[in-house]
């Protein structure tokens, strides 16, 4: 009997799903996760006294919570996943499924709201992508559109093809691979093969990928791939116009379109994936044109903030080696914009599991930024044996700000377990 019948029977009512008791608000459905740095089952009187209706536990747990109906499984996550799929077998969505070592997110937006004017459409709060996040998001999305985005990341071996399985892409998308979560996968060539996955699925009728991705990627699963990328060769090509605005190429035929007002380079690669799948829900190149001006980024990206006449880039959401070029040149080309005074720094934390690989890869970002920018502020062991660098982010707050001046550009960026953002939070 699934998890959903035994509360029907019991005649359990709930209004969300939560995993962390200090979000739980009456009524909610407690799910006790086991975690590696902690357990829900600790949790549960906690949970009950801010209201729950009920909680899922394992069997193993023995103790009891007089004030909490307890329903017992094996495995509380695999229960909430079976949970999350009942609810897409029922509601029979189309869903796109998109995936990538960085711009997953950006993408899976911008796919939305390129979707949005003409297509009812759902799509993941945030960056809900992981083995609790996503089926979290799907069981509390009140939200009936029959179109589905979905994010879905990964950090471990199969989870990805697990995800896959919850949520089966009618169309799937893989943005980028670089060397995110390299620890867990050994090697570049690891990922590619993880990363594939979002194709794998036999109900996948199309896959969208980059045009430079690896012949293996082209191959996984039975879907039609068609390919996109920025001024290479690519079913859907797009190529920046000397005066503004580009042209996308679809399959051979130009259409122009309006400038992204959105800064970074690497954002018009996300944008181009998310038109092409636009266009295979067949959204007119009118309708694109017209959403190109209004697109956002989601929070954290690439969003600019002045404060005292310093312009602060915060984009400190999360980090990859990739990311960070990418955000040193938005820096440098708004600056450039605006007339190319000030000085250019940035607050830089480090890039996390990259296991045997981190030293290189840092030592590359250390000199990419150090060849770009006047000062940079460095956060944790990671960076070596770098000047400014800070383990104390109070530390590093009060030696960045008795640096800048008005005039200065800013660049914060780095892995979301820095939490620099808090460095701009005024």
């Amino acid at each position: 009997m699934s998890i959903h019948q035994s509360l029907r029977q019991a005649g359990v009512i709930f209004s969300r799903v939560v995993f962390d008791s200090r979000h739980v608000e009456p009524g909610d459905l407690f799910f006790a996760l086991r975690g590696v740095q902690t357990d829900g089952h600790l949790f549960l009187a906690h949970a009950a006294a801010r209201g729950a209706a009920a909680a899922v536990v394992e069997d193993k747990y023995v103790a009891s919570v007089a004030s909490l109906p307890l329903f017992f499984v094996e495995n509380s996550l695999v229960a909430l996943q079976q949970m999350a799929l009942e609810k897409v077998q029922q509601e029979k969505p189309r869903i796109v499924a998109v995936t990538g070592s960085y711009g997953k997110t950006t993408t899976k937006d911008f796919i939305a709201q390129l979707l949005q004017p003409n297509l009812p459409v759902w799509s993941t709060p945030g960056n809900q992508n992981s083995q609790i996040g996503l089926p979290v998001a799907i069981l509390n999305k009140e939200d009936t559109a029959p179109i589905w985005v979905l994010e879905m990341g990964m950090n471990q071996p199969g989870e990805l093809e697990r995800l896959v399985q919850l949520a089966p892409p009618e169309v799937a998308v893989l943005t980028q691979v670089g060397l995110v979560h390299v620890a867990s996968f050994g090697s570049l060539e690891g990922i590619a093969r993880e990363k594939s996955q979002i194709f794998s699925h036999p109900l996948t009728k199309r896959g969208f990928l980059a045009a430079d991705l690896s012949q293996e990627i082209w191959l996984t699963g039975l879907c039609q791939k068609t390919s996109f990328a920025v001024e290479k060769p690519a079913d859907y090509q797009l190529t920046e116009k000397p005066n503004g605005g580009f042209v996308v190429e679809e399959y051979g035929n130009k259409m122009e379109l309006p400038p992204l007002p959105l800064p970074g380079k690497h954002n018009l690669h996300n944008l181009l994936g998310a038109i092409s799948v636009a266009r295979y829900f067949g959204v007119s190149w009118e309708s694109i044109r017209e959403t190109i001006p209004h697109v956002k980024l989601p929070k954290k990206r690439l969003e600019w903030i002045e404060k005292n006449g310093i312009r602060f880039l915060n984009d400190s959401y999360n980090a990859s080696a990739q990311a960070v070029k990418g955000a040193i040149f938005a820096l440098r080309e708004q600056r450039a914009k605006e007339g190319g005074r000030g000085r250019l720094v940035a607050a830089l934390g480090s890039i996390k599991e990259l296991g045997s690989f981190s030293p290189a890869v840092h030592q590359e970002i250390a000199l990419f930024a150090k060849e770009h920018l006047d000062q940079i502020f460095w956060m944790g062991e990671d960076w070596g044996l770098q000047d400014f660098l800070f383990f104390d982010k109070s530390k590093l707050k009060e030696a960045l700000f008795a640096y800048v001046r008005p005039g200065d550009w800013v660049l914060v960026k780095g892995a979301r377990s820095d939490a620099l953002w808090e460095l701009v939070e005024f």
